[in-house]
């Protein structure tokens, strides 16, 4: 699997480098087994994630919460950069499973 599988373009033009999930794993020292669970919009300042949107012509709603498991969960890199507000201290990350917790990475 490799980190972006889709909108490479969209992604690499913001400076995001292509890897594959290996490479990543590997980069930070993760087992083989780390289960990569998608990419997730945190706000490192306040460390909150992005738990729910919705945004349609009549309102736009945003809820964080506290814990990386329960954020939304983007399959996609062009969905996170969409949502991201990186003038508000957003910022893209990625969320593995290492079997007795969720760490999470930025990404560069």
């Amino acid at each position: 699997m490799e980190k972006f599988s889709s909108n490479d373009a969209i992604a690499q033009s913001l400076g995001y480098k292509k890897k594959t999930i290996d490479e990543i794993k590997r980069e930070y020292g993760l087992e083989n087994d780390a289960e990569y669970c998608g990419y997730l919009i945190h706000i490192i300042e306040k460390d909150e994630f992005l738990a729910y949107y919705e945004d349609d012509i009549n309102v736009t709603m945003r809820a964080f919460c506290k814990s990386p498991e329960h954020a939304v969960r983007f399959n996609e890199i062009a969905d996170a950069i969409k949502l991201a507000r990186p003038d508000k201290g957003e910022a893209i990350v990625m969320l593995f499973d290492v079997g007795n917790q969720y760490i999470v990475y930025g990404i560069n």
